[in-house]
């Protein structure tokens, strides 16, 4: 007996039934399954490592990470009475403000 049936263009994405057995990860119900992308319309399954193949797929992914390594990375502290400041001398403020390694620019890593 469904309790509830969600369908888009027909097809069901997600039947909540009375919980008769437990669905994990690596033993996924069906209806999990399809939720998670393991499903698609045309029967193929469509996976990160297959999503980065389209370029349109590539670039709209290369566009959030530029404009998400763009963001600054601080340590902050805060002080008794709840004032925040950066804590320029921290062990990990250099590390991931400026030059995370040798190779890599703080900005490269934060891309990648």
């Amino acid at each position: 007996m469904k309790d509830f049936d969600l369908k888009i263009f027909g097809k069901s994405f997600l039947s909540l039934e009375r919980r008769s057995e437990i669905s994990s990860i690596k033993n996924p119900k069906e209806w999990l399954a399809r939720v998670l992308g393991n499903d698609s319309f045309s029967g193929v399954s469509v996976t990160q490592d297959t999503a980065l193949t389209f370029s349109a797929v590539y670039a709209c992914v290369r566009i959030i990470a530029n404009s998400l390594a763009m963001v600054p990375l601080n340590v902050h502290n805060e002080d008794n009475n709840g004032n925040k400041s950066i804590s320029k001398k921290h062990a990990a403020h250099f590390l991931i403000h400026s030059e995370p390694n040798q190779l890599m620019t703080s900005y490269a890593w934060r891309q990648a």
